[in-house]
């Protein structure tokens, strides 16, 4: 029974890492810029790397996202985010794809949980892995915040 137990957890571990859907998804239909996160040193053509503290800053293209996300370690990523011009439709828009399940929202941003996002962090004890930010018609989406400032 034990066995059994240790291989449903095991199972269901692996599942919810290779089924949630990545944070880009939620990008492609815009027109912007994504940031990766993370404590890789990762250069390429089609990325623009900066040392941001301890780790490094990885933007590219939206449209480049998924490649540069398949190129680097997944246990080396911390966050992610996008900007893109848009409006409030926009928002609403985003926050029923990600189908969040509760969010807190104020004058200057959005922060929501989504069973869709793998990262999270720890808001006055209740769990977020959604920012979300919009000045005149600049959106920023992060994921599990907006890192490096917006």
């Amino acid at each position: 029974m034990n066995r059994f137990l240790v291989f449903l957890l095991v199972l269901c571990t692996v599942l919810c890492t290779f089924c949630l859907p990545l944070a880009y998804n939620y990008a492609q239909n815009f027109d912007g810029v994504y940031y990766f996160y993370t404590s890789q040193n990762y250069q390429s053509k089609i990325t623009h790397t900066v040392k941001n503290g301890n780790g490094y800053i990885v933007s590219c293209d939206i449209s480049k996202a998924k490649l540069v996300q398949h190129a680097l370690n997944k246990d080396c990523l911390y966050g992610e985010s996008f900007c893109f011009n848009g409006n409030k439709q926009d928002v609403q828009n985003l926050l029923f794809s990600l189908d969040i399940l509760y969010c807190q929202n104020n004058n200057l941003d959005i922060i929501a949980y989504s069973p869709k996002i793998m990262y999270a962090m720890t808001v006055e004890g209740k769990v977020y892995n959604v920012q979300i930010s919009q000045t005149d018609s600049m959106i920023s989406v992060g994921f599990p915040a907006i890192l490096g400032g917006y």
